[in-house]
């Protein structure tokens, strides 16, 4: 198998994309979308980081800690308790 070019690639991307209803949608939103996906469904952040290859986790919470459900519940309560 030869390595594929760029423009073949994107010709390719752009074929898929129509026939699929992606128009206008970037490949790259689409690793975005997967890392979204997995931390809404509980996936463990240094899963997520070695998935998206990340150098640590804390990069990849800077991206998606909107994502990470429960993120802000309770700290008020954890905090509140501590005083």
């Amino acid at each position: 198998m030869h390595p594929r070019t760029y423009q073949s690639w994107y010709r390719d991307w752009l074929k898929f994309a129509a026939d699929a209803g992606f128009e206008g949608v970037r490949p790259y939103a689409l690793r975005h979308i997967f890392a979204t996906l997995n931390l809404a469904s509980r996936e463990n952040i240094r899963t997520e980081e070695a998935l998206m290859g990340h150098a640590s986790p804390a990069c990849t919470l800077d991206l998606y800690a909107a994502y990470v459900p429960n993120t802000g519940i309770g700290i008020g309560k954890r905090y509140m308790s501590f005083l």
